[in-house]
């Protein structure tokens, strides 16, 4: 278990050096998605001169229930832009908890004079979800994951990375990110699956568990003598599962307390 007296959490994930914030910014995301394939690739090779089959998984995360850690402006912003943004986010944030549609309208000449700004597009998301307009919520949703500062998951991006890997080293792809995507349907992947921002739950795991049985069973790697029956096997549902250990409940908790204290969230430690 984690002793939060000798893990300094909220300095870690406030990306504080020094005493001064530090964050990503898109040359230090471009090139750790260039790391992040050389690597990929490096090991794929690697198991595959021993004789190993390689399964890629795709990457998901917390998009719709958690919002980016840190935003910044897009550079050469001026300042008289920079008040003129300030008062078109003010008046949509006025407006948000009653009347979604005039909230965006509002916020509309923020995102022209800046879009880059990855808080405003997780409001403007979540707005365009209690819409109902899922597609437009779930990219906003997502972009507003890539633009964060102090990322808690990976770029959408390197899901690209994993796919291009897997089809130039001919390794086999379980897209996670697309079946969680399908499976959360309207919640557009958050706390459905997710304890907090990158930690699943035990449904998730069972999904995960699901589609990567699937894959080894429909690819044949674990040869022919192997009869399937995905029919013996149903997974425990998992509400009932947690309720007859507690102690599972209990670990989801402090998961999510630590993520919720670590990045300064206490109204989602509750």
């Amino acid at each position: 278990m984690i002793d939060p007296r000798m893990v300094d959490l909220r300095r870690m994930f406030s990306g504080a050096v020094d005493g001064r914030r530090a964050h990503s910014g898109p040359a230090d995301r471009s090139l750790s998605a260039a790391v992040y394939g050389a690597r990929l690739a490096d090991m794929v090779r690697i198991m595959r001169a021993v004789g190993a089959h390689t399964m890629l998984l795709t990457l998901s995360q917390n998009f719709s229930d958690w919002p980016p850690g840190f935003s910044s402006h897009r550079p050469g912003l001026r300042p008289d832009q920079k008040a003129a943004w300030r008062a078109a986010v003010r008046a949509g944030d006025a407006l948000v908890s009653t009347d979604c549609q005039a909230a965006l309208a509002a916020w509309a000449p923020a995102v022209a004079l800046d879009d880059g700004f990855a808080s405003l597009q997780f409001k403007i998301a979540t707005c365009e979800k209690a819409l109902g307009r899922l597609d437009a919520a779930s990219t906003r949703f997502r972009l507003a994951s890539d633009l964060d500062g102090i990322p808690q998951g990976a770029p959408t991006s390197f899901n690209d990375v994993v796919r291009a890997v897997a089809s130039n080293e001919d390794a086999i792809l379980v897209d996670i990110d697309l079946f969680f995507a399908r499976t959360s349907g309207p919640a557009l992947v958050g706390d459905d699956l997710f304890v907090d921002s990158v930690h699943m739950t035990l449904r998730a795991h069972q999904l995960i568990a699901q589609v990567v049985a699937d894959a080894i069973r429909k690819s044949g790697i674990a040869g022919r003598e192997v009869h399937w029956n995905p029919d013996a096997y149903v997974d425990p549902d998992p509400d009932a599962l947690l309720a007859a250990h507690p102690d599972l409940r209990f670990k989801e908790h402090l998961t999510r307390l630590f993520a919720c204290d670590a990045g300064g969230r206490p109204e989602c430690s509750q």
